[in-house]
């Protein structure tokens, strides 16, 4: 497993049979589970958008949030993993 960070995430990469995506986030980010979905909605949509150009291997990728992305906007949040699958190259 591989792992990866840049300010507001943390990105492991394990080798799988098949793709997956799975985003976590955690009660410490936000208590409201209203607002942990709407941000796990967000991260969703921005990770089928930056990945659908992207050679997808044989990997599960695991997304994980902190604290500082509860107050991010969805420009900001896209800019940033954008930032980070290039720098990760996938």
């Amino acid at each position: 497993m591989v792992l990866y960070q840049s300010a507001n995430f943390s990105l492991k990469l394990k080798k799988t049979p098949s793709f997956g995506e799975h985003i976590i986030v955690s009660k410490a980010t936000n208590k409201s589970a209203v607002k942990r979905n709407l941000l796990k909605r967000r991260l969703r949509t921005i990770l089928k958008e930056v990945l659908k150009n992207r050679k997808q291997q044989n990997q599960t990728i695991f997304l994980y949030t902190k604290k500082s992305t509860q107050t991010l906007k969805y420009k900001e949040l896209k800019d940033e993993l954008d930032s980070l699958f290039k720098k990760i190259k996938i």
